[in-house]
């Protein structure tokens, strides 16, 4: 790639009448070729930087959905789990109440049949007395 420096440091041979024709012919040829080449690669590297660009902003669009989608997401597992716990309890609840009416009419009936074994034992007892 052609410097600046270059092109300022370039000396032209003297003829007569000044710089050679030919010379500076060449040398304009030469400067006139680089900045060809450059401005063809500026218009490449700025069609690229475009389409980058372009990629750049379907990405941020795409990452933005998917921090809505993330937040939408996370509100609504809360929501769930929320409910369950709600759920648990509730189950938990019925639960205990099930278990202690169950408790209840096992003592209950255990009371029953233990008063029916007390009265069968004096009712052998009486038996036995009366032998």
């Amino acid at each position: 790639m052609l410097l600046p420096q270059e092109i300022r440091n370039h000396t032209f041979g003297r003829a007569m009448r000044g710089y050679t024709t030919a010379e500076v012919d060449e040398y304009i040829n030469f400067l006139a070729d680089n900045v060809d080449s450059l401005n063809r690669e500026n218009v490449e590297l700025a069609q690229k930087l475009n389409i980058a660009l372009e990629k750049l902003a379907e990405l941020q669009a795409r990452e933005a959905r998917v921090a809505r989608l993330d937040t939408e997401m996370r509100r609504a597992a809360a929501t769930l789990l929320h409910e369950a716990e709600k759920q648990q309890k509730k189950i938990l609840e019925e639960a205990h109440a099930y278990a202690e009416r169950v408790v209840a009419d096992a003592d209950a009936h255990a009371a029953i049949q233990k008063k029916v074994r007390e009265e069968i034992r004096e009712e052998v007892l009486r038996v036995k007395n009366d032998l």
